[in-house]
């Protein structure tokens, strides 16, 4: 199953066009070999238009929403996927969905454009705006997951404009995000209470278990940061 086909886009806005790396050269004259050598492979494997969806573009002095474009980029190591959507989507003038694949996992990543003003062709990416969603297992989807992936269908996320289309998939996983962030605060605020423990507990019998519980904190805590793409 490719990416995009959680997004439901209509057949006649998915197709699949082989991208070169070569391509990424050209964009960018100054890219690292090491950045280029951690894809795979990249495939272009939709463009979503108005006349797709008999919704209207969206065009101001600010953003320009004609087209949603969806990449799927096959990774060689995982540690290198915000590298390359950061190169990918100051790269690629129209806004932008990345599908990322390392082995079995896989996520999805978006950021906000607004219009270079001295470039109209180009856009300038918003930095609050840059997300990932979770990385996962597409042989070990969990049950919030598969909902998760569901409400990605085009007929679920809605919209009356390809702006407002683009901003509900983006809220998804800022949504989503949240739950994570308010997780890892809650497990950073445990574990400072056990460090402290730890320093005042003269028992050896607790002090190993409190090792013990600190130890699986971190684990979590550790797997919600990489959930988050927090370096």
């Amino acid at each position: 199953m490719r990416l995009i086909d959680y997004l439901k886009w209509p057949a006649a806005s998915v197709f699949s066009i082989k991208m070169t790396k070569k391509v990424l050269k050209e964009i960018q004259s100054d890219v690292k070999q090491d950045l280029l050598d951690s894809i795979e492979k990249m495939t272009w494997t939709g463009s979503l238009k108005p006349q797709h969806l008999q919704i209207p573009a969206f065009i101001n002095e600010e953003f320009c929403y004609d087209e949603v474009v969806f990449i799927e980029v096959e990774l060689r190591e995982k540690a290198a996927a915000d590298r390359v959507a950061r190169l990918l989507q100051k790269a690629i003038p129209y806004p932008l969905v990345l599908g990322f694949i390392y082995q079995k996992e896989f996520c999805f990543q978006l950021a906000e454009k607004t219009i270079h003003q001295q470039q109209k062709d180009k856009r300038k990416v918003n930095q609050d705006k840059f997300l990932f969603s979770e990385w996962m297992d597409a042989e070990k989807l969990s049950e919030q997951q598969k909902n998760y992936l569901t409400n990605l269908s085009l007929d679920k996320v809605g919209g009356t404009h390809l702006k407002e289309y683009f901003d509900k998939l983006m809220n998804h996983i800022h949504d989503e995000n949240r739950q994570d962030q308010l997780a890892l605060l809650a497990l950073e605020k445990k574990a400072i209470t056990i460090k402290n423990e730890y320093a005042r507990e003269r028992n050896a019998a607790k002090k190993a278990e409190l090792h013990t519980q600190a130890r699986a904190l971190a684990e979590q805590m550790k797997a919600l940061k990489s959930r988050l793409n927090y370096n």
